[in-house]
């Protein structure tokens, strides 16, 4: 469903996500099947129109995100097949 949203999509320069808010202000994306909030591969499916550099600061923060998930997993059961 995602590869079929995302072939359909793949020519146009840009394309916009329509968003809600709860009672509690979180905002979702309406749609459900290619979302920057969905699965990896959701989001490894998108591109942003307006990319900027990580930065050092950026950089840093994805290797924080990066340890927690291998922490993860790691403790969900050991290595897995495919971490590292």
């Amino acid at each position: 469903m995602k590869l079929d949203m995302a072939e359909k999509l793949v020519d146009k320069e840009k394309i916009w996500f329509p968003w809600y808010a709860d009672f509690r202000g979180r905002l979702y994306a309406e749609v459900s099947d290619l979302t920057p909030q969905g699965n990896d591969a959701s989001k490894a499916l998108l591109r942003f129109a307006h990319g900027k550099p990580l930065g050092t600061e950026g950089l840093w923060w994805l290797y924080v995100r990066a340890a927690k998930r291998l922490r993860q997993r790691w403790a969900a059961g050991g290595r897995q097949a495919g971490a590292g």
